[in-house]
């Protein structure tokens, strides 16, 4: 799995017939040329390829087609995500039974807020009912970023201690001085204005 994520991945976009369904045909020939142009990779059925547009049906019809035509399914790395959880498992079990080495899973995308412990619960199963191919599930950098997920030994250690560091990175600083503190230290005399400061002189600390 690690050598296959170096290189050079093409987010891939999705030909289509006049009927906006996929082009399998375009779609092969347009995999064949970003290959044979120096990609290592094709990250198809992602964001770039619009895959929410399609149906699970359309999505594992065009992954077949692809490997049909000759496209290698060790070089795909397809996007799995749906809103239903159902969809992703049958998605990431038709893929990994090609013989794509990994898929891309989008976290639950359509409500708001979710907390981290529902985005940790929406991999959890997909990577339970997955089944005897989870380790292929390129899931864990994408829990790793959302969740909290150190303490669970399906994720490798290299992963949580990314996850550390980005923690450290993104922990909010010391907030500065209120408002009300600045106007506390700094206040004029109860009388009214503070008394002018001489040219050249500098303020003591104690005032």
């Amino acid at each position: 799995m690690a050598d296959f994520l170096h290189g050079v991945f093409a987010a891939v976009l999705t030909p289509l017939d006049a009927d906006k369904s996929p082009d399998h045909a375009a779609m092969a020939a347009h995999c064949r040329w970003l290959l044979d142009h120096g990609c290592d990779g094709l990250s198809v059925l992602g964001t770039t390829g619009e895959a929410n547009s399609f149906t699970v049906a359309e999505r594992v019809a065009l992954l077949e087609a692809l490997a049909r035509s000759g496209i290698p399914p060790r070089v795909l790395m397809p996007g799995t995500g749906c809103c239903a959880l159902a969809d992703t498992v049958a998605l990431c079990r038709a893929t990994l039974d090609l013989g794509a080495p990994g898929v891309l899973v989008l976290p639950p995308f359509y409500y708001k807020t979710v907390s981290d412990e529902g985005l940790f619960a929406a991999f959890a199963g997909i990577v339970e009912q997955v089944g005897e191919n989870v380790r292929n599930v390129k899931a864990g950098d994408h829990v790793i970023l959302v969740a909290r997920v150190e303490d669970n030994p399906k994720i490798p250690q290299a992963a949580r201690d990314r996850k550390r560091r980005r923690d450290r990175r993104t922990a909010p600083r010391a907030a500065p001085l209120s408002l009300s503190r600045r106007s506390r230290a700094g206040a004029a005399p109860a009388g009214g204005r503070r008394p002018p400061r001489r040219c050249g002189a500098r303020p003591s600390r104690a005032g």
